[in-house]
């Protein structure tokens, strides 16, 4: 099981952010509601596009900042709507099990990352 927070990515991000670090993670957190938010928009219109789209962009910001179990989860959800819009797949009914692992990730890791504001 992947570790929801990676303490060496957010070392690395602290380092290469120094003073604009804080700000990025305000970023971060506002930003990560939103794609979750747009995720699962793109689940309930059939839009595997925003799906895929929201999905991508949370699993970098997630990644970037060290929120591996949000980058992990985007990762799978990416996949499943490329699977999708490919015509490789489809049925997208795991998808609403993984923004549910998504929601959650986000929820554990919340408080920890608004303590670095």
């Amino acid at each position: 099981m992947t570790s929801l927070v990676n303490r060496h990515a957010i070392n690395e991000a602290k380092e290469t952010m120094q003073d604009k670090f804080p700000i990025m993670v305000k970023y971060f957190l506002e930003d990560s509601a939103a794609y979750i938010e747009g995720i699962k928009n793109g689940i309930d219109e059939d839009d595997m596009e925003k799906v895929k789209h929201n999905s991508h962009t949370l699993k970098s910001s997630s990644r970037q900042l060290g929120a591996d179990g949000i980058a992990d989860a985007a990762m799978k959800i990416e996949s499943i709507s490329i699977k999708i819009i490919e015509g490789e797949a489809k049925d997208d009914s795991l998808l609403k099990n993984l923004l549910q692992e998504v929601s959650d990730a986000f929820i554990l890791v919340e408080p920890e990352y608004k303590k670095m504001l």
